[in-house]
């Protein structure tokens, strides 16, 4: 279960996941961000030629890690 979204007044701040070097393309890889309650937030980022994504880092459907099973590409 993904935690409940930030307060309307709360300040974004930019978080480096690394370089770019560090996400292979098309390779989704793991990340947990920590919440400021001492939580963790599950992520999982993929580099797709020119652009890096970050989604929520379980499946929705299983509740498994997306960085160790990967995406489904363009055919399904």
């Amino acid at each position: 279960m993904l935690p409940k979204p930030p307060s309307s007044d709360a300040v974004l701040t930019w978080i480096s996941a690394g370089p770019i070097e560090a996400f292979p393309l098309d390779h989704p890889k793991d990340l947990k961000l920590s919440l400021p309650d001492g939580r963790q937030l599950p992520l999982a980022v993929v580099r797709r030629v020119d652009r890096v994504h970050v989604v929520g880092g379980l499946c929705p459907h299983r509740g498994a890690p997306l960085g160790e099973l990967g995406f489904l590409d363009d055919e399904g």
